[in-house]
């Protein structure tokens, strides 16, 4: 028989690597639906939103977050470029009760240039002092570097738990649904929503907004996309608690896995 080329015996080695990796997934959430329960579900109650357009509001949540252990953070973009782009909003949250929506750029925002520097100065001045114990985010590295360009961050000051790094450490067999030889699957292995939906919940559907339209938020009123935006800093302090609970279950030390988060971050880059 005909000698099989090296490379073609490299393909199919990932793809059965892949697809092995996908039956450990399948696995788990099998032992579920015959449990007839995920015992990671997220919290589906629902929360309050503020939209921060006034100088008393920017203040009052300022204070709040600057007294904040744990705060989530989340950006809206024109785009998903990482340098040339416009940052719309700003989202944080410090529990999952309520989030507050800061108009940066986007076309609501009525700030002037005076209010519109010290704005960016109170904010350059908090993510540059490094008081808090943690900042959470999804997908850190595009969030940072928004922060990074449009406020003019020397450095950022904060440790960081990133929920996709909390998945890449709890199972590194995610990483294979974001493999080509599985696209037709449609699924992700780090986009938030889909991570939602591993733990239960999709609290994205029917908002009118999902994580394929978000380009043309720009031109869209803020009431139109308020929620979806204050879902992605709320969702992620339901999700730490998931993973949290999730990596207790398996016998991880809270702080080592923490830590290992941490480390894992570098590797998913």
């Amino acid at each position: 028989c005909p000698d099989i080329p090296e490379e073609k015996k490299k393909e199919e080695g990932k793809k059965l690597q892949a697809q092995a990796s996908l039956s450990g997934i399948l696995a788990r959430h099998f032992e579920y639906a015959i449990r007839n329960k995920n015992p990671f579900t997220l919290d589906k109650s629902d929360f309050k939103i503020e939209v921060v357009n006034t100088m008393k509001k920017f203040n009052a949540m300022m204070d709040a977050i600057e007294a904040a252990p744990h705060v989530a953070i989340d950006t809206e973009t024109k785009g998903l470029q990482r340098r040339a782009n416009k940052l719309l909003t700003i989202q944080f949250a410090i529990d999952d009760k309520k989030a507050w929506v800061l108009p940066f750029e986007h076309a609501s925002a009525k700030w002037n240039k005076p209010k519109l520097r010290k704005i960016k100065e109170r904010l350059k001045k908090y993510f540059e002092s490094g008081k808090s114990e943690y900042h959470l985010f999804q997908n850190a590295k595009f969030d940072l570097t928004q922060l990074k360009v449009q406020i003019g961050l020397r450095f950022y000051a904060h440790e960081i738990y990133d929920v996709s790094g909390g998945e890449y450490t709890l199972e590194e067999n995610s990483k294979c649904l974001s493999d080509h030889n599985l696209r037709h699957l449609q699924v992700s292995a780090y986009k938030l929503d889909h991570i939602c939906m591993r733990y239960g919940w999709n609290p994205y559907k029917g908002l009118g907004v999902d994580k394929n339209s978000r380009n043309g938020l720009a031109t869209m009123e803020l009431e139109k996309f308020q929620r979806y935006a204050a879902t992605d800093v709320i969702v992620l302090f339901r999700i730490r608690d998931a993973q949290f609970k999730r990596a207790k279950h398996e016998g991880w030390e809270l702080s080592r896995f923490q830590r290992c988060v941490t480390v894992v971050l570098s590797a998913m880059n």
